[in-house]
């Protein structure tokens, strides 16, 4: 039970125009368990405060009660002592002026004994001030008979300690405020020091001159004769012994009607309520946190995949990377519309190559890219058909002996090709198979060889291009990987254009330094590809419907 209060209850000060409340909540899952929680907790606070406020009054009804206790027993030996006196003795009348010198005398150390005592409180108070670095503990209550100024001073104290409690609660010790109320703490400290040196001194020079009325009265008394001063003295310490007791019955009477009349200054302004909807959870703010931090998270993704993300994403990006010419954009392919789009581009890239100015001495055609899976087969395959039914005779050459996939777009067997006929197993004429086009052929890479580089490297492939030009007017040629194998730079030699396949969101930017240096060092015939354009950054023209290469 102690865990769930401890983890349910929270408060917070409220100061308005020197006022201070403490809004106190509790959150539970149980709202009526809650509300009686808070009620219980408001009455014990209550109640504690008038126990702690009726805590001196207590005190000081028991020492009145063990000093009554005490007088009562000196009141009752010194009247049995008189009585005795007068019992075994003659009696003897005192004289007129010896009954006023021994009233007056009695007076005198009843108010000597309520100046011991009040001397007595304020020397203790004193010690407890000069004793103690914080006066919390300091409390004196209105029975108590000392100077107004003293007790308005003890009230400043105490206030001044509640709003320095108050401040903690929601400034740090070195906050202006706070340090302004510990400075008028010290002040008021030093003040109620230097008032109840002042009052002490005053009570004791008061004292200093009863006990010297005191003893010119006792001198008065000590020509009576010894039976009469006997008497006198017993009288006077039966009277004496009665008005302190007196005294002390008013006293507790007093502190009596104190303790029993204090109220406490702690009021509930409102008594807790259940509210009409659940405080937790707060779904409309976690919703809202829920969909900042989303979208916080989500910009930081984004961020991160763009900063590490080394691919092109555009033409204009590509351009700034290279002075290679761009012979086409391809976009991608996802559906029949953008399919149209597709072949448009084909068309696009064999118009270019139509009517680029040294398009007559341009017949054998290379197309590479960096690594595999940009597209370049697929490419050459419907590349090779566009020009095929432009009334060319075309035949495609795959050179890609480690991962041929050539065969697969023309629905071909793959059981001869050139691994056989550059090893000499075959004839050209036998390695040429016919497609579904009149005017397009294929050669396909054949039986993976054990040694594909030095198939390539040899002369029979030089042989067969040369015999292929006067046949055809255009080879194809499906080229390895120029960023693997070394195979595709001896067909770029070979060729009289090489078509670069760069794909977007897959090509690395690196790849474009190997690129820049085939054709500005090594001079040869480049133009760049670029491929799986996703159709919004598409560029070019259109013919009666959305079209872009």
């Amino acid at each position: 039970m102690i865990g769930l209060i401890l983890g349910g209850i929270s408060a917070s000060p409220y100061v308005k125009d020197g006022t201070s409340i403490i809004v106190v909540y509790f959150n539970d899952t149980v709202p009526l368990r809650a509300k009686e929680i808070l009620d219980a907790i408001s009455q014990s606070y209550i109640a504690d405060n008038l126990e702690i406020k009726s805590r001196s009054a207590k005190k000081r009804l028991a020492f009145i009660d063990m000093q009554l206790k005490a007088i009562n027993k000196t009141l009752q030996g010194s009247s049995q002592k008189l009585q005795q006196y007068k019992a075994t003795n003659v009696f003897v009348s005192l004289n007129e002026k010896a009954k006023n010198v021994s009233n007056r005398l009695s007076v005198l150390e009843a108010k000597a004994y309520a100046l011991n005592t009040q001397i007595s409180i304020l020397e203790s108070l004193l010690n407890y001030v000069q004793t103690h670095k914080s006066l919390r503990g300091i409390n004196i209550d209105s029975s108590v008979q000392i100077s107004r100024q003293i007790s308005g001073i003890i009230d400043a104290i105490q206030k001044s300690i509640v709003q320095y409690d108050t401040l903690l609660v929601t400034h740090t010790k070195h906050h202006p405020q706070v340090v302004k109320v510990k400075k008028q703490l010290e002040s008021l400290k030093r003040s109620l020091v230097d008032t109840v040196r002042a009052n002490l001194k005053t009570l004791k020079e008061e004292k200093r001159s009863l006990e010297h009325q005191i003893e010119t009265y006792k001198k008065e008394l000590k020509d009576l004769p010894v039976q009469e001063q006997k008497l006198e003295a017993l009288n006077r310490n039966f009277m004496v012994n009665e008005k302190i007791y007196s005294m002390l019955l008013e006293e507790r009477a007093t502190t009596a009607i104190v303790e029993a009349s204090n109220i406490s200054y702690v009021r509930i302004l409102e008594a807790p309520y259940i509210p009409s909807d659940p405080i937790k959870p707060k779904r409309k703010l976690i919703i809202l946190v829920g969909f900042i931090v989303g979208f916080i998270l989500g910009m930081a993704q984004a961020f991160v995949r763009e900063f590490f993300d080394t691919t092109f994403k555009s033409l204009e990006e590509l351009e700034d990377y290279t002075d290679v010419p761009v012979y086409g954009i391809v976009p991608h392919r996802s559906n029949k519309r953008s399919l149209i789009h597709y072949k448009e581009a084909m068309y696009v890239i064999w118009s270019n190559l139509e009517l680029s100015p040294n398009a007559t001495s341009v017949k054998v055609i290379t197309v590479t890219s960096s690594v595999s899976g940009e597209g370049k087969t697929l490419t050459t395959a419907e590349f090779g058909k566009v020009i095929a039914k432009n009334g060319k005779k075309v035949i495609i050459v795959n050179l890609d002996m480690r991962k041929p996939t050539l065969h697969e777009a023309f629905d071909l067997p793959n059981t001869i090709g050139m691994s056989t006929l550059l090893s000499g197993k075959d004839s050209l004429a036998s390695v040429i198979q016919k497609t579904s086009i009149d005017t397009l052929d294929v050669i396909t890479s054949g039986p993976k060889p054990p040694n594909p580089t030095g198939l390539i490297m040899s002369e029979n492939l030089s042989k067969a291009i040369e015999v292929l030009k006067t046949r055809y007017d255009y080879v194809l040629i499906d080229s390895p990987p120029i960023g693997l194998v070394a195979d595709a730079k001896k067909i770029m030699y070979l060729s009289d254009l090489t078509l670069i396949i760069i794909r977007v969101n897959f090509s690395q930017k690196n790849f474009i330094k190997v690129v820049n240096r085939f054709y500005e060092e090594e001079k040869i015939n480049l133009d760049i590809i670029l491929n799986d354009m996703p159709s919004k950054k598409s560029y070019g023209y259109g013919y009666g419907y959305e079209y872009g290469v």
